[in-house]
């Protein structure tokens, strides 16, 4: 069986140098560069206000954070697209996907979003409409737990990191070197380690469903 997925800060623009220089000699508010999805307005000669709606998401830098049973980093359950662009950009990937098949025939759809990062992927799970954050996964060691656990760390530190909190996942018979191991701080939020061959394989966090 195989489980499914279930405050940065923003960037300031700063105006073009050549506008910069003519608005220092008129000295006059005026909007300066960018297209239709992203204004500016200048409130000082050189210097320059957004609002979060009117930030690119080229400007984001990226997926980055701590991995919580509850989001990555300032990417949290609940956040709809469009706030989750304005922290971690346009993802690389964008489909919609059946759900958990256990749900049944009408099980609602499910929005991925993929990004690339080192040495893996980040996969955000929202609802069909985008207007929630259901989990996350991945199998990148750039990200690590508030204990400081990565993909590609092996059984015994995960073990030593969170003791007793660490706990089977009841599908089959989990061991140090297979299977699946999880850290729970309520029905909906999860982190959920992936053991192959005695190391982390995978990480996934949210609300974790078991399909298939």
């Amino acid at each position: 069986m195989i489980p499914a997925m279930a405050t940065g800060r923003r960037r300031r623009l700063l105006a073009p140098a050549a506008c910069a220089l003519a608005l220092a000699t008129a000295l006059a508010l005026s909007a300066c560069g960018g297209g239709d999805d992203e204004t500016t307005t200048v409130t000082a000669p050189g210097v320059s206000e957004t609002t979060p709606a009117e930030t690119s998401s080229a400007e984001a830098s990226g997926p980055s954070g701590v991995l919580t049973t509850d989001g990555v980093g300032s990417v949290e359950q609940g956040m709809s697209t469009a706030e989750v662009r304005g922290y971690f950009g346009d993802p690389v990937e964008e489909r919609r996907e059946p759900g958990c098949e256990l749900a049944g025939p009408n099980a609602p759809k499910v929005l991925l979003w993929r990004y690339d990062v080192a040495g893996g992927q980040l996969t955000l799970q929202f609802d069909e409409a985008g207007e929630s954050v259901e989990s996350y996964r991945t199998d990148s060691p750039r990200f690590e737990t508030e204990r400081g656990d990565r993909v590609g760390d092996f059984f015994a530190a995960l073990q030593d990191s969170w003791g007793e909190r660490l706990e089977a996942v009841p599908l089959g018979e989990p061991t140090e070197t297979l299977g699946f191991w999880w850290v729970r701080d309520g029905p909906t939020r999860t982190l959920l380690f992936d053991i192959r061959r005695g190391k982390i394989a995978e990480i996934q966090g949210g609300e974790i469903q078991f399909c298939e």
